[in-house]
Parts: structure tokens; sequence; C-alpha cells
């Protein structure tokens, strides 16, 4: 039971359970760092206004918020274009997963991850 001083007496708190996954670098085990980030309205508006993919595409994806027979190319392009946004001080060599909506019959939630390098974001397949 957790409990809680709140200047004159104890009292129960709620529980919260927080989980931390660890991940073994140079043989010792360390906090995952990988940030997890989805794609948010403002994000697909960003990528809508941009060059990328084609004008139909883009146009698609204003209005329904996932990607449609967008080339894999074009979507690092526009995961590279939210991460610039986003993170414009992130932390180099640590995985960021970026996940997205792919329309295909229905949305299918998709996974990318990339690393920032010191000067470029990369695809990490």
């Amino acid at each position: 039971m957790a409990l809680t001083y709140n200047g004159s007496n104890w009292t129960t708190s709620p529980v919260t359970v927080n989980t931390l996954t660890f991940v073994k670098n140079n043989g010792n085990w360390i906090p995952d760092p990988t940030v997890y980030y989805t794609l948010t309205k403002n994000d697909t508006k960003l990528i809508a206004a941009s060059a990328i993919g084609t004008a139909a595409q883009r146009t698609n994806l204003g209005q329904y918020g996932d990607f449609s027979g967008w080339a894999d190319v074009d979507l690092q392009s526009a995961m590279i274009l939210v991460l610039t946004t986003d993170f414009p001080n992130p932390k180099v060599n640590v995985n960021y997963k970026v996940t997205f909506l792919v329309y295909s019959g229905k949305d299918i939630p998709t996974v990318f991850t990339f690393q920032y390098n010191g000067t470029a974001w990369v695809y990490k397949p």
C-alpha cells in the first residue's frame, strides 16, 4: 500500500506502475534511451504542406491523416521532416521510433526507426 504524508496525516495514495526497459551497451545494462513518437495532426499538416510525395498524396494525407500509396523513400523524407521540426536538439545515435498510419484497406500502424548521427537523420531499416 502506498502512503503519502500530507503534512499532518498519512493517507493512502494511488499506485502507479512505471516500467523501464534496458539495453546492453558495451557489456553494461543501461536504461533504454529510445524515443517513441507518434505523428500528430499538426505533423500530417506539416507534411501535407511540403513538397514530399505527390500533390494527390499530400491532399489525401491532409484530408484523412494517413498515408496511402506513398513510396518508402517519400515516407522516410516525411518522417525526417517531422523529426527535424519536432526535435530541434536530438540525441545523437539514439533510436527514434516514429509511428504513423498507412492506409491499405484499413489503417495500419507502421513504425520507422531513425537515428541522428550528429549532422543528419538516418533511416534504420
